[in-house]
């Protein structure tokens, strides 16, 4: 709720900005809009190219990463960490996203879904720890471009959960 606050708040001044430029020096307010939206290209270039790589996770999944939406979900099961990581990746396969990388040696899952009309797509990195004899799984869903995946990180998660629990039941 407080990422949605600041978005808000963010989205407010600079509609305030914007409203107060154009109407006070409408020559350069165009220019200066032009500017604006070209800056975010880089952005959104750069995105597109490092989302299948594991090693841009943090990147990702920081705080300070405002423009996109982060959602984190840890789960607890009590198999070894070998056997989970594989039915995981079989959930990813099953599910309709796309598994895209994945490192036995550190216990981690990246798989992505495709853009539609919605979003430009989300990553799902799925990390794998152990504590005292449990397997932790933390599931760590991002939009790739923008603020809202509109339900689709949610969803996501659910689609592996539910794929995992059915490999479980023999």
């Amino acid at each position: 709720m407080k990422k949605y606050y600041t978005i808000l708040l963010n989205v407010i001044l600079v509609g305030v900005i914007l409203y107060f430029y154009v109407n006070h020096q409408p020559q350069t307010a165009q220019i200066t809009i032009i500017y604006i939206a070209l800056a975010f290209v880089p952005f959104v270039f750069f995105n597109l190219a490092v989302r299948n790589s594991l090693k841009f996770k943090s990147y990702f999944t920081s705080p300070f990463n405002i423009i996109i939406e982060y959602q984190k979900e840890t789960v607890e099961y009590d198999l070894p960490p070998h056997l989970m990581q594989e039915k995981l990746k079989e959930a990813v396969l099953k599910s309709p996203l796309k598994l895209k990388a994945f490192d036995d040696q550190k216990g981690q899952i990246l798989a992505t879904s495709k853009m539609n009309w919605k979003t430009w797509g989300e990553n799902i990195y799925i990390t794998l720890s152990t504590e005292n004899d449990t397997t932790i799984a933390t599931v760590e869903m991002t939009s790739i471009i923008q603020f809202s995946s509109w339900g689709r990180n949610k969803d996501h998660y659910k689609s592996i959960m539910n794929e995992f629990e059915e490999s479980l039941v023999i």
